[in-house]
């Protein structure tokens, strides 16, 4: 079982192998790899998962994204509200194949415009590709560029 926070859940469908560390992006890349297999299990949690561990912006246990404290509650909002819009809450359990039924279902680009408009990734266009690719009824299998 994978154990990913409410962000994450999005932020796989953009990864191509670009990340805050080599570490971190090495992590990600196992994460992404086990989650192309539909019947990989997830746990939600509301707090440091899996990938978190990898991060070398983790201060004191908690999210200082770029040397900023507030980040914490920010990354914990946007978990919240992602969870919310799949109708998860912490600690529920699903397949991959589950799990992009409900994006499919209940996520947009619209809503993705609203809950990620500043994260430092969305200017390379890869989210917006991966969420349009999986919306589109296509595999979300995201590619990992060198």
């Amino acid at each position: 079982m994978i154990t990913l926070r409410g962000h994450h859940l999005i932020c796989r469908l953009g990864f191509r192998g670009l990340g805050y560390s080599e570490s971190f992006t090495k992590k990600m890349g196992l994460v992404v790899c086990e989650l192309n297999n539909p019947k990989a299990v997830i746990q939600v949690v509301a707090e440091r998962d899996i990938l978190c561990n990898s991060c070398p912006k983790i201060r004191e246990g908690l999210c200082a994204s770029d040397g900023n404290p507030i980040a914490s509650g920010r990354i914990k909002c946007l978990d919240q509200m992602v969870m919310d819009v799949l109708g998860l809450m912490p600690y529920d359990t699903l397949t991959v194949s589950k799990l992009d039924r409900l994006v499919k279902e209940r996520f947009t680009m619209s809503i993705f415009d609203v809950l990620c408009p500043h994260c430092r990734w969305r200017s390379y266009g890869y989210c917006a590709e991966g969420l349009a690719t999986l919306l589109a009824g296509q595999k979300s299998s995201p590619r990992v560029t060198s």
